[in-house]
Parts: structure tokens; C-alpha cells; sequence
């Protein structure tokens, strides 16, 4: 399967607008963005792993990393609480979890 980033983005939005629900109006164009980044960074950790040139540890600190950013960007720009952020990036990431786990070979997300 070839990785698309903008099939992963829409993907993790549209998860991610079933937990903004009413919020969304106003949120929309920041959770379009931060999915973008994710999804870009996702794709990049499958062709290092299919290159070998990024060990599993190395995936897991990187989306640590990533969902770092993606709390602290969305909690400083929008009117969502911390919960809701990160039940917004939880469901963003259950939604492109089937895909990304097989291609990078373990549990990563």
C-alpha cells in the first residue's frame, strides 16, 4: 500500500471532528494543520523503518515527540481543554493505527 498524507490527514480529521463536535467551527483549520504535520511525520517514520534507518525506539521517541507538539500547539491556540485535545489526537491516531502499525512492523501506535 502506498502511504498518501493526505489520505492519513483526512482520515485522523475526521476522527478528530466527531470529538470536537460543537468546537469545530472554530478549531477546524488548527486540527487541519497539526493532522497534516502528524501525518507527514508518520509517513516518514515508514520509509526510514522500509530503509532501515530508524530502530523501533527511535519511532516511539519520535511520536512522543510529535504528540508533544501536536497538545502544546492545540492548547495554546484553541479553546479546547487538555482532555479534549488528547482525546482528539487519540482518536486521529486509532483512525490511521490499522495502516501504520502493519507498514512500520509493531505496535507503534
Amino acid at each position: 500500500m502506498s502511504l498518501d498524507v493526505h489520505f492519513l490527514a483526512t482520515k485522523m480529521l475526521s476522527a478528530t471532528e466527531k470529538i470536537v463536535e460543537t468546537n469545530w467551527a472554530i478549531t477546524r483549520k488548527y486540527f487541519e494543520f497539526e493532522t497534516k504535520i502528524f501525518a507527514e511525520g508518520l509517513i516518514g517514520i515508514v520509509k526510514q523503518r522500509a530503509a532501515g534507518t530508524l530502530c523501533e525506539e527511535g519511532a516511539r521517541k519520535y511520536i512522543e515527540g510529535q504528540k508533544l507538539a501536536w497538545k502544546t500547539v492545540l492548547i495554546s491556540v484553541i479553546c479546547l481543554s487538555l482532555p479534549i485535545i488528547e482525546q482528539a489526537l487519540d482518536a486521529a491516531l486509532n483512525a490511521v493505527r490499522w495502516i501504520i502499525n502493519p507498514a512500520v512492523g509493531f505496535e507503534l501506535l
